[in-house]
């Protein structure tokens, strides 16, 4: 689901069902009828293959209504009041820890449309995988869904932008607003398994999903590695992340230079909310001996993965951050997630090959929001000749005079 809204799942599903294109037929939600004369779990069976068709238009998408990123739960609780996946198999019969896939395809107490189901048990626990907390979602301010892979949004720069004291009824003077526009691109992400025939047959469904839930992790995975290179590059070279250099180069990282870059980012109003780096600059910071605290000592700065205060840096290791630098993020301002397609995941059997292929794809990107919402520091830099550029230098503002 998307954060930059507070609208219910619920709400969601209304709007996407009123956007609906105009050929689509939806039934009522909340208004399953019983099949007369067949059990509870037919009649679910029965509206399965109606059921998924709807929630694969929701999480597609369209010109009117935005992809919606949807469990089977968020959708069933809304259509038959059942809250999960889970709920609805048992209510159907079917036991994950008995049933193999392979028995999916053929249920004889269930109606021939059951077989609809398949794609959405893959897909449950691949989901849970990829929705589980991700190093990303400490760097992003939200997520925006889109409509297509590029997007070009406004980039407004100031200019002349100081406050002046004003006297009774005088013109208000104007500052320079120069308007430009950046574009953001979104990529498909996926990852797929072929399940030999062997592991259709004998493989029940919960000796499977904790293989599944790892697809979904790994597509995870993939994301952090999106937003780490947005950080690093930008959308093109101008709006790359601006580089600092530290106080001597033949010791390296020193408390002083932590102290120097929070100072003056905060003079910017930005706030280091979390900083990056790769695992042996990692090492060498916890080994500053502020950072370890020294016998009789007071530990002057903390490196904690979730404390941030003024006293504390937090900090997320990645392989693609360079060796000797930081990277400072003020969450609110560096960067953004688009969310073109949701997770969706298609299941084949291929007979030819004597197996199941199940393929989950998602289309997204990220997208910076302010140049100076993030900067690097490089340990190999002298900071007299490597420091805070002009556009993320404060003093202009701070040395306005207010003058009559």
């Amino acid at each position: 689901m998307s954060n930059t809204t507070e609208k219910t799942i619920s709400q969601e599903i209304s709007l996407a069902v009123k956007n609906k294109p105009k050929e689509m037929t939806f039934r009522k939600f909340g208004k399953q009828t019983q099949v007369k004369g067949k059990p509870l779990a037919y009649s679910l069976m029965s509206d399965i293959k109606e059921a998924v068709s709807e929630m694969n238009i929701l999480r597609q998408g369209s010109s009117e209504a935005a992809a919606i990123d949807l469990s089977f739960g968020e959708y069933a609780i809304e259509r038959w009041g059942i809250g999960s996946l889970s709920d609805f198999m048992n209510l159907c019969g079917i036991d994950p820890a008995k049933i193999t896939v392979q028995s999916l395809y053929s249920l004889p107490d269930l109606p021939a449309d059951s077989r609809w189901i398949l794609p959405e048990i893959f897909l449950d626990p691949i989901r849970t995988g990829f929705r589980r907390p991700a190093m990303f979602t400490d760097l992003i301010r939200d997520t925006v869904p889109v409509s297509q892979l590029e997007v070009t949004v406004p980039q407004i720069k100031m200019a002349d932008a100081n406050m002046q004291k004003l006297n009774e009824g005088e013109t208000i003077p104007m500052g320079t607003v120069s308007y430009g526009g950046k574009t953001g691109r979104s990529f498909k992400i996926g990852r797929g398994f072929r399940f030999t025939d062997e592991v259709v047959m004998f493989s029940t469904i919960q000796m499977l999903a904790p293989f599944l839930e790892d697809l979904g992790v790994r597509m995870n995975m993939s994301q952090n590695a999106l937003a780490v290179k947005m950080l690093i590059e930008g959308e093109t070279t101008a709006n790359a992340a601006a580089t600092i250099g530290v106080k001597d180069t033949g010791v390296g990282f020193q408390y002083r230079d932590f102290l120097y870059a929070h100072a003056q980012f905060e003079r910017i109003g930005r706030s280091a909310d979390v900083s990056l780096v790769d695992v042996n600059t990692y090492v060498d910071i916890k080994d500053m001996p502020e950072v370890k605290g020294l016998i009789g000592t007071n530990q002057l700065l903390r490196v904690d993965a979730d404390v941030k205060t003024l006293a504390s840096q937090s900090m997320r290791i990645h392989g693609l951050m360079p060796a000797g630098k930081i990277m400072f993020v003020d969450k609110m301002n560096a960067l953004r997630r688009l969310m073109v397609k949701p997770l969706m995941v298609e299941s084949d059997r291929i007979v030819s090959k004597q197996s199941t292929e199940v393929v989950a794809t998602a289309i997204l990107g990220f997208m910076t929001i302010l140049r100076d919402g993030r900067f690097l520091m490089d340990a190999a830099l002298d900071v007299a000749d490597n420091d805070f550029p002009t556009w993320m230098n404060p003093s202009a503002y701070e040395s306005a005079t207010f003058e009559e």
